[in-house]
């Protein structure tokens, strides 16, 4: 009979690190699209690429945010689903 050792441990970790990944990064974005004070999304002063006039109205900039809090949200399931799909193809490999 062939002895077949699997590392339970490591293939937990695959899941609690997405996991945990996905919580921080979500956090990070959600707490930023809430956060009334936060106002920098230029790219324009980091690469000196300029896409979009700048905003100058609020309700514009309130729109953008919002939308990007939905896009945290659906990359954060995406990232999520991805995770859970290595994890079982790490379990089927055992």
């Amino acid at each position: 009979m062939n002895q077949v050792n699997i590392n339970l441990p490591a293939i937990k970790n695959i899941a609690v690190k997405g996991i945990r990944r996905t919580a921080v990064f979500m956090g990070l974005g959600i707490n930023a699209a809430n956060n009334p004070d936060f106002r920098q999304y230029e790219l324009a002063k980091i690469t000196s690429l300029e896409f979009i006039e700048p905003i100058s109205d609020e309700k514009t900039l309130t729109n953008f945010k919002t939308e990007f809090g939905r896009w945290v949200i659906g990359n954060g399931l995406r990232e999520l689903i991805e995770t859970f799909c290595v994890f079982l193809d790490e379990i089927h490999l055992v």
